[in-house]
């Protein structure tokens, strides 16, 4: 099975994939349930879960930002070979994920809501929310696709290692 590089560069190291995936999901879960409590509460802009809705907004775009800079420094420049399309797709969506997150840190410092309601704040931020979850989610399917079902066809063979776990070719038991 071949790799997209997207999960090339996950599996490089524990890091990598602590970094590159688990923590922005997770903030962006946090930022979720925030989101829920805080258009459940109905509250003013200075209740609690809005401060902590602004406040993870503003660092989850602020930390994926850099993610992005990394990636177009280190990662793209180091990719030699794309595997088709869906290889690409994975990549560009991990980096267009950006986008929505510039639109939440943008309402959190309140340069776009300044003439607009806190109910259509509200829904500006979840709307950014949803589309950087969904850009999130399709690198992570597009990612983990092997790029020979999708038709990409590899130069070299596939290598199959074997390694502890694996079963022994002689499987003459006797019961």
């Amino acid at each position: 099975m071949l790799m997209t590089n997207y999960m090339k560069l996950l599996g490089q190291s524990i890091y990598h994939l602590t970094f590159l995936m688990v923590l922005p999901m997770l903030l962006a879960e946090l930022l979720v349930a925030t989101e829920i409590f805080s258009l459940l509460k109905r509250d003013d802009s200075s209740s609690l879960w809005h401060i902590v809705k602004r406040y993870l907004g503003r660092f989850l775009a602020t930390y994926y930002t850099a993610l992005v800079l990394y990636i177009f420094i280190a990662v793209l420049p180091d990719i030699q070979m794309w595997r088709g399309w869906v290889d690409r797709y994975a990549i560009w969506c991990l980096i267009s994920a950006v986008i929505p997150l510039w639109g939440l840190l943008l309402l959190s410092l309140k340069k776009i809501n300044s003439k607009i309601s806190n109910n259509q704040c509200n829904w500006l931020h979840a709307i950014f929310l949803v589309t950087y979850l969904i850009l999130g989610h399709l690198a992570m399917i597009f990612g983990m696709t092997n790029p020979e079902w999708i038709g990409y066809k590899s130069n070299t063979p596939t290598v199959i290692q074997h390694g502890p776990g694996v079963m022994p070719n002689n499987m003459n038991m006797k019961m």
